[in-house]
């Protein structure tokens, strides 16, 4: 595969620093360790042996060199002991469409049609990437937002938009719709939606937001509206004299016009789904945190002679910090459902009006600590399969290079 040399430099120096995280090199520098230059490279090969996925770099003059900048004779499909492995961060591909840490730029308005394909994701350390190439084969090739300027020449406007949405700290639709419109940055509403599978999953969620508000309605009568779904169809129920009927019940418990009733109810349930979406994203999460606790509590009843005062300091201080993210995350969701008790109690358009600002105030920072536990868990859980894995020296270098860095900053933002 082609690339430009400002690309073929960030693999070499992603690879570089994978390396020296295991002691694969004793170079200072990738300049020191690749014995060429990235205006030398030709292609760049992806193994494609199963789960074997590695790199090596195709010179203009023929050889061929692994990432450890040795000559890799057997050629990019050759022996797999010749490369070192993707970083199996870099690896996880995860659909865009409902992603916390990753946003297609392709619901951006850009001009480059490149950066139109390609998107930004959150790595392990919390940091923004712009990820060119993803796939199953051969994983993802990220660079750096600061670096987009050498590979894409000629786009300001387009490299000004991606360094506004770089600062980001979540990419799930509802804390977007916020960043985006005070960014001055348009896009299309549909676009800023959960996909339908999505919303398909959320649905075990909706009753408690919906049936309180069809009982407050319609008492009895609102027995099979039971789901997001049964609610958004009450005002095209096929049988015309119980619609009307029920517009109506609604329509003066509510004091909203009959005609705004369709848009209040889509506007409703859009405001519930985005409570279960939070709620979802953390109770996925939440079995990792844990079996992250375990771990962290055995590395911390390791011996002196095992962990230095130094790294426990840092174990107490990463267990501080998902200690608090997790418990400002579970009241944000309380916050949440006390919206809805207050709106019930007043059912009114105003009631509603004063749920959706309060939802909508804690958007950005709710995505934002959740974003955070998402990724820091989902790395510690592809790298540490059960509470007992990993020595205490594997533990601490883990904590030092992957899990700590960014935490500190999360706990501390004020949204």
């Amino acid at each position: 595969m082609k690339f430009n040399p400002v690309v073929v430099r960030a693999i070499m120096h992603t690879q570089f620093f994978e390396l020296k995280k295991v002691n694969g090199t004793k170079e200072q520098t990738p300049e020191q360790h690749f014995p060429f230059a990235p205006e030398d490279v030709d292609e760049v090969h992806f193994g494609k042996q199963g789960a074997d996925k590695r790199i090596w770099f195709r010179l203009k003059d023929g050889r061929t060199f692994d990432v450890r900048g040795q000559p890799a004779g057997a050629g990019p499909d050759g022996d797999a002991g010749q490369g070192a492995p993707l970083n199996a961060a870099l690896l996880q591909l995860v659909d865009d469409g409902d992603a916390i840490d990753r946003l297609s730029l392709s619901m951006i308005p850009l001009s480059s049609a490149h950066l139109r394909q390609a998107r930004l994701v959150k790595n392990s350390r919390l940091e923004t990437m712009v990820e060119l190439h993803a796939s199953t084969a051969s994983g993802s090739l990220q660079l750096r937002p600061e670096d987009l300027a050498a590979a894409f020449p000629g786009q300001a406007s387009d490299l000004q938009i991606v360094s506004s949405l770089a600062p980001l700290h979540s990419y799930d639709v509802y804390s977007l719709r916020m960043s985006l419109r005070k960014l001055g940055i348009s896009v299309e509403n549909a676009t800023l939606d959960l996909s339908e599978g999505m919303k398909s999953q959320l649905d075990s969620y909706t009753a408690e937001f919906t049936l309180p508000l069809v009982r407050a309605v319609f008492g009895a009568g609102g027995g099979d509206i039971v789901d997001r779904q049964s609610l958004m169809t009450v005002f095209r129920d096929p049988d015309r004299a119980r619609a009307a009927e029920r517009l109506r019940l609604m329509s003066a418990k509510t004091g909203i016009a009959l005609e705004d009733l369709p848009r209040f109810l889509e506007t409703y349930a859009d405001a519930f789904l985005s409570v279960a979406y939070y709620q979802h994203r953390f109770e996925t999460i939440h079995p990792d945190i844990n079996r992250c606790a375990l771990w962290l509590r055995d590395l911390r009843r390791s011996n002196a002679a095992q962990i230095s005062a130094q790294a426990m300091a840092l174990c107490k201080k990463v267990e501080e910090a998902l200690r608090f993210l997790t418990n400002a995350i579970q009241e944000r969701l309380r916050l949440f459902r006390g919206a809805f008790d207050m709106f019930w109690g007043k059912m009114n358009k105003a009631g509603f009006e004063q749920m959706q600002d309060q939802l909508q105030g804690r958007y950005v920072g709710t995505g934002a600590m959740l974003c955070g536990l998402v990724v820091k868990m989902r790395h510690w859980s592809q790298n540490f399969q059960h509470p007992r894995a990993g020595g205490p020296s594997t533990r601490v270098q883990y904590l030092t290079a992957e899990m700590a860095p960014g935490l500190e900053q999360l706990c501390q933002l004020q949204i």
